[in-house]
């Protein structure tokens, strides 16, 4: 499995809204739009429910961005419970390949529960 550029761009994608908090900008920061919202403290895993999320096409809408097509191998870093991670299996299909994982090991749980529970062979 070859593992392509569109990776890169899922998790500019999915950083995109982290605000550097400094002054001045870090090399090369410049070729990179500055976060168009602040970013809360760490809270929790919860997000929003997963079907508000769906009926604002947020997966669909990253996958398509990025790129991510049948055969593709994507990491899904900070999967949390897995929303990411359900959706990029369903969009590469059986030929590709998801690497998830999260360093919170409480949600890494759920995620493994939940990868067993919808038979996410790809995961």
């Amino acid at each position: 499995m070859t593992v392509r550029i569109p990776i890169l761009a899922l998790c500019i994608l999915m950083l995109g809204g982290c605000d550097y908090s400094g002054e001045e900008r870090p090399p090369g920061a410049a070729d990179f739009p500055r976060a168009y919202r602040p970013v809360s403290d760490a809270s929790g895993n919860a997000f929003s429910n997963e079907q508000q999320r769906d009926d604002r096409r947020e997966a669909e809408t990253v996958m398509d961005e990025a790129g991510v097509t049948t055969g593709m191998s994507v990491a899904d870093i900070g999967a949390g419970e897995g929303y990411y991670t359900v959706r990029l299996a369903n969009r590469v299909g059986d030929s590709g390949r998801v690497l998830a994982g999260d360093i919170d090991d409480d949600a890494i749980r759920r995620l493994g529960n939940r990868i067993e529970r919808e038979r996410l062979d790809n995961v």
